[in-house]
């Protein structure tokens, strides 16, 4: 079977998608099947290639598959610029879907335009189509108010459609994937974000906090307009002076109004912004810390998503402070990772705070996360979960 991965996003990067499919494509492989990547420049997530970076052209992948990359438009954190490189990338990629010849195509989001493009190709080539939706679109549309309303309505149809009109989809959570059941998606498949759980050895257990020393909470990922980790400060500002320290991990567009309410703290050191690492540096990060921070905005869209980060820690064994609502908050409990409270509520995430301080027995999860992602959240029972599909479908 030929199969055609259209993505935004791939390794040498880091970040949930990556490491996704990453995962994934090895396991396609060594399968016997024929795996093309159309992809672009590695530059997420400043928007410009490092150097060194692959460029532009055909290569072969360290995995076995074919990693077609095309050309890129450099962005800062403006949205427009960004729909930009994401239409150009997408529109590059045309040629190279079509010339894998593929028995499959699979589409995957983020990156609206790549839906588009995953229609084009799988029409002409005859093949079967599979979008993969990683965020609830479109009805995050609506949620992050991006652009004019009418605008928002066409794509929001635009994309319903494409939905609707592909062979299969392929949701990360449960909620969503019901959700697109009742829009007339004629196969949805919930194959959820995971983790590499061989690769995630648990961590040492944690050592609480003495009666002098603060609460140490880790924060590390994007930091964008959906994560809303400025929240997360001003919730360090209302617990008592030094028994709460915050340290911020990551790049994003939201991270300058992180910096501006660590300023407006009476101790802004109380507060550390760092910038990305790769796994081995977060890992280190989370020896050193108490708790880990997971946050989304209070969207009704972010109720049916479920940060790829939060099955990562869950199989690390660290307390998650989760800042959640809906299926999130659900795999917290179900998984027994920790607490959770209200999203963008600053007043309920000091007081847990406040609370896991006082006691902190409550920061020891055991081994009960680590067992449920091994039964639910594992990349290799979600890659089984994959290939079956794709089989399937070809």
């Amino acid at each position: 079977m030929r199969v055609t991965l259209l993505t935004h996003y791939y390794e040498p990067e880091v970040g949930a998608p990556q490491r996704r499919w990453t995962a994934f494509v090895p396991r396609l492989v060594a399968a016997g099947h024929e795996v093309t990547v159309v992809t672009t420049v590695p530059h997420y997530p400043v928007g410009r290639a490092a150097a060194g970076a692959p460029r532009p052209g055909r290569h072969t992948g360290r995995h076995g598959e074919t990693v077609v990359r095309v050309p890129y438009v450099p962005y800062d954190g403006g949205r427009g610029r960004r729909a930009l490189d994401q239409l150009r990338v997408a529109v590059g990629g045309l040629p190279a879907g079509l010339r894998s010849r593929p028995d499959v195509v699979v589409a995957t989001v983020p990156g609206l335009p790549t839906l588009v493009v995953g229609r084009l190709v799988a029409s002409l080539a005859r093949a079967r189509l599979v979008v993969e939706m990683r965020d609830a679109w479109p009805d995050l549309l609506h949620d992050a108010g991006a652009g004019p309303a009418p605008v928002r309505a066409v794509l929001a149809r635009a994309v319903t459609a494409l939905q609707v009109g592909a062979d299969a989809v392929v949701a990360v959570s449960a909620r969503f994937a019901g959700t697109l059941r009742g829009r007339g998606a004629r196969r949805v498949v919930h194959v959820a974000n995971g983790t590499e759980l061989a690769a995630t050895p648990p961590l040492p257990p944690v050592t609480a906090p003495g009666a002098e020393e603060p609460l140490r909470v880790l924060y590390a990922g994007t930091v964008g307009e959906s994560q809303a980790v400025h929240v997360a400060v001003r919730a360090l500002a209302l617990c008592p002076p030094g028994t709460v320290t915050l340290t911020v991990v990551g790049h994003g567009a939201a991270l300058p109004q992180v910096r501006a309410e660590r300023a407006r703290l009476p101790e802004p050191d109380l507060v550390r912004v760092l910038p990305p690492t790769d796994p081995a540096g977060v890992r280190a990060l989370l020896v050193e810390h108490h708790t880990a921070l997971v946050t989304l905005r209070d969207w009704p869209s972010f109720r049916a998503t479920v940060p790829s980060k939060l099955y990562e820690l869950l199989a690390a064994g660290r307390h998650v402070s989760a800042a959640v609502a809906g299926e999130a908050a659900d795999t917290v409990r179900a998984a027994g990772g920790g607490d959770v409270v209200p999203p963008e509520d600053p007043a309920a995430l000091a007081a847990l705070w406040r609370d896991l301080r006082a006691a902190p027995e409550r920061l020891d999860v055991g081994g009960a996360p680590r067992a449920w992602v091994a039964a639910e959240a594992d990349d290799a029972v979600l890659a089984g979960r994959w290939l079956a599909l794709l089989e399937d479908l070809a």
